[in-house]
């Protein structure tokens, strides 16, 4: 994540649930270190508003727990704030 310092998170449910994400940076990609957690049960179809934290590591990742039949897409998005 050279240069930036704020990461946003975006994601449409299309069909099924999605029940949490978490947002998540790391700078070794072992040690994993919590941005945003949120933890509710959506039903799809929904566009669910952006997410955004301040990160300072190198590198992010994003974890979500949904239902085997859910069709979800999600966007990373880096900015300089």
């Amino acid at each position: 994540m050279e240069g930036y310092n704020f990461v946003r998170l975006d994601f449409t449910i299309f069909s099924g649930s999605l029940t949490s994400f978490e947002l998540e940076e790391s700078n070794d990609l072992e040690n994993w270190t919590q941005l945003h957690l949120d933890a509710f049960g959506w039903v799809g179809p929904l566009y669910a508003m952006p997410v955004g934290a301040t990160c300072q590591a190198a590198f992010v990742r994003v974890r979500w727990t949904c239902d085997s039949s859910s069709v979800i897409a999600g966007g990373v998005n880096l900015s300089s704030q």
